[in-house]
């Protein structure tokens, strides 16, 4: 692969880099690798190198940080020739030793492609959590939806609606920290999660959906289009742990699976740690067949950073 030429990513590239690292991931990420491959802030973290070849980009590998998830260099590489990803890995790891601020690397990489696993352990990534796949065919017709999603709202005794995200910014971001308490996050445990950072993980087409009883809200879902299918994708669901146990979920995803299908989705996929058995059992309940999921990989910074 000496025709190969590895550089930084020039201007009017981003489009053809984006569409590459998305097909590492198990769902639509295009929204967040713009903005954070983009990200100019000061304690940004935005370091690309893409594979060439004769004019054309044959690979390409980032680092980036997400607030999200503080004291994280979030890693990714993608290629379509052989060889190509290890070179690329080679220059993202060299690049990692220089990084301050960071105690850890991650990779989320699809659990259908072995090969990515492969490639991230020979370079000192472990797995942390591995998120399964899930996804449910959605023919229709409406009435049955309209019909599931009522009995699921009245069971748990609350009303389900479509959120306003401008108005409602608050009320929503008050359920999703609600609906974190107690779950699982990616990476492992040592992981940390900011909650107020987490509203720029929402990509700007998605559906949120509230559910509310007479006194209060008590769930919350993110569901969004994925670029170019027919498919949608459940970003998050929380319920308020006073209110777990009850229902809740069930008239959140069964309302989501109503509001796709109106919007021309013809199915729908979710990803859970597959250590959270009641949700992986509820989406298997409700008829969600396994899909690709994720390896979370993760690699200490500690040393290089200390140095």
């Amino acid at each position: 692969m000496s025709d190969v030429v590895l550089r930084d990513m020039r201007p009017g590239e981003l489009d053809a880099v984006v569409e590459l690292l998305a097909t590492a991931s198990a769902w639509d990420i295009r929204h967040r690798l713009r903005v954070r491959l983009t990200a100019t802030e000061p304690d940004a973290l935005s370091y690309v190198v893409v594979a060439a070849r004769d004019g054309d980009i044959v690979g390409a590998g980032k680092i980036t940080n997400e607030p999200a998830f503080p004291g994280t260099a979030s890693v990714a590489v993608a290629a379509v020739l052989p060889g190509v990803g290890d070179r690329l890995m080679d220059r993202i790891v060299a690049r990692l030793t220089e990084i301050r601020g960071a105690t850890r690397a991650t990779m989320a990489l699809r659990d259908d492609v072995a090969e990515g696993r492969r490639l991230a352990e020979r370079y000192g990534f472990t797995l942390a959590n591995h998120d399964i796949g899930l996804r449910l065919a959605l023919p229709g017709p409406e009435s049955a939806l309209a019909t599931s999603a009522q009995a699921a709202a009245a069971e748990a005794r609350v009303l389900v609606r479509v959120a306003e995200p401008a108005s409602e910014e608050a009320t929503i971001m008050a359920a999703v920290a609600r609906g974190l308490v107690g779950l699982l996050v990616p990476f492992g445990a040592d992981q940390s999660l900011d909650p107020a950072a987490t509203r720029a993980l929402i990509p700007p087409n998605a559906v949120i959906l509230l559910a509310f009883t007479p006194l209060a809200v008590c769930g919350v879902m993110v569901v969004a289009p994925q670029t170019g299918s027919d498919e949608w994708h459940i970003e998050f669901t929380g319920v308020d742990p006073d209110f777990r146990g009850r229902g809740v979920a069930t008239a959140l995803k069964t309302e989501a699976h109503l509001e796709a299908f109106r919007a021309g989705a013809r199915a729908i996929t979710t990803v859970n740690d597959e250590a959270n058995t009641a949700i992986v059992r509820l989406n298997r309940k409700l008829g969600m067949t396994p899909a690709p999921g994720y390896w979370g990989m993760v690699r200490p910074l500690q040393d290089e950073a200390s140095d």
